[in-house]
């Protein structure tokens, strides 16, 4: 799997996580969920 098949499977949530370049932040995440939350 390259980076961009595993950016492209992310929801979007997920991806605006990955994304985020404001400073720390926490993401909390379940196994299997496939959700995520995402705090700034």
């Amino acid at each position: 799997m390259t980076l961009q098949d595993a950016l492209n499977s992310l929801n979007p949530q997920q991806l605006s996580a990955v994304n985020y370049d404001g400073g720390p932040c926490l993401i909390v995440a379940g196994a299997g969920k496939s959700a995520a939350t995402f705090c700034r």
